[in-house]
């Protein structure tokens, strides 16, 4: 049990300083704080750091999937293929453009898509991927990028919790038509709600431009630049999905800060795998190949007390180690430490058509995905997280293992 006098460690903890506090008060002095000189600010930042020509900041990450899919003209008629094992904003705009999720089986190893997986849900109305960098971790996003130039498919990187990660020096978010990113406070920079659209192309970047603004044709801080009073013109439905100054004042700061937040993200990370490599059941993310940065959005681990084969071939086994699993959450809760779900089956959501009556069907069509899904679970992370707490969530986690263990 915990020692009442411990304070709760949770999953994740925003950072924040005297630096953001004093860029959201000259905001609010500017009398400017709907999108304006700050939002450009923080797309310049972004777009020097992705190494792309253009950004476009919006109100979400899955904002930034919606506007990415549409300006590639995805539609009804359409489908999008999607990873099995991933978040429902990753998943949620194409149905909200009227086209078909095609699901795709991920890899356990990394809990990203490869392209045999992703290969076998594409079909003649394929009209985009989304290719997740999931946990922060990039897929292998110049792969994809290469095959779906030559098939003609538009690859949208969600790349919503892997900023900073890169792959052979290129940025996730850098290599598809189009990258995606988040920054809610979980994830590697936040602006409390917010995300972007990075693009190299000029066409992408003037549909995320007049999509997120209601269609218009001009921007509110544009028209004031240029003295004109008239209302824009408006020519097609679209939303609005703007960032706000104040946001873009604290994501500037964040973005200042950001190589501090990731070297801090890879050293709790390396403390973790350091601290848990022997502890039996325990599968740790696997170690980058050559050449490949994480960005540690999250430290996600697998409790497989048996092997995958056999946990699918038996749903004993399964019923045990989901069991057990509990019984792991059980142990950190008790010793005031956050314990979460990592990611969601997707194919088994009703929003998604499933049912409880499929889930066997599903589990033989997605194995990892629906393994992932049941039996991973993400540590806490965050800049700032100190020895002593790294060392509790370790303590927490080795003891809950031995439970579990005992439990089957």
């Amino acid at each position: 049990m915990s020692d009442p006098k411990d304070p709760f460690i949770p999953l994740a903890r925003p950072t924040f300083g005297p630096q953001e506090e004093r860029a959201v008060a000259e905001a609010l002095r500017s009398g400017w704080v709907s999108q304006g000189p700050r939002v450009l600010e923080f797309e310049k930042a972004l777009a020097e750091f992705l190494g792309c020509q253009h950004v476009r900041a919006v109100n979400s990450g899955s904002s930034a999937i919606l506007l990415a899919l549409k300006a590639l003209g995805v539609g009804p008629g359409d489908s999008v293929a999607v990873p099995a094992f991933t978040c429902a904003a990753t998943a949620l705009p194409v149905l909200a453009l009227g086209a078909e999720v095609a699901f795709a089986d991920v890899g356990l190893a990394t809990f990203n898509l490869a392209w045999a997986e992703a290969e076998r849900a594409l079909r003649p109305d394929t009209k985009a991927i989304v290719l997740v960098h999931l946990f922060g971790r990039m897929a292998d996003a110049a792969g994809f990028a290469s095959r779906c130039r030559e098939r003609g498919i538009g690859l949208v990187e969600d790349a919503c919790l892997a900023l900073g990660a890169k792959q052979r020096g290129r940025a996730a978010g850098s290599l598809g038509a189009a990258g995606c990113f988040s920054f809610h406070p979980r994830k590697v920079i936040t602006t409390g709600e917010g995300g972007a659209v990075a693009t190299d192309d000029p066409a992408i970047a003037q549909c995320v431009e007049s999509d997120r603004n209601y269609g218009a044709a001009a921007s509110a801080w544009q028209r004031f630049q240029s003295g004109v009073g008239s209302l824009a013109g408006f020519s097609r439905v679209a939303y609005n999905f703007k960032l706000t100054d104040l946001q873009a004042a604290v994501g500037l700061c964040q973005m200042a800060r950001l190589p501090a937040f990731l070297a801090e993200r890879r050293r709790i990370a390396a403390a973790y795998a350091e601290a848990l490599a022997d502890v039996s059941g325990l599968r740790l993310p696997s170690v980058p190949a050559d050449e490949a940065e994480t960005a540690h959005q999250a430290v996600v681990c697998l409790w497989a007390p048996d092997e995958p084969e056999r946990l699918l071939a038996d749903a004993a086994a399964l019923a045990r180690a989901v069991a057990s699993r509990e019984v792991l959450r059980g142990e950190l809760a008790s010793r005031g430490i956050a314990f979460s779900d990592a990611a969601q089956f997707m194919p088994g959501l009703p929003v998604f058509g499933g049912s409880a009556g499929e889930e066997g069907a599903l589990a033989r069509r997605f194995p990892a995905s629906f393994l992932a899904a049941k039996l991973s679970f993400a540590l806490p992370i965050f800049p700032g997280m100190t020895a002593g707490e790294i060392a509790r969530v370790c303590e927490a986690v080795r003891a809950g293992a031995r439970k579990a263990r005992g439990a089957r």
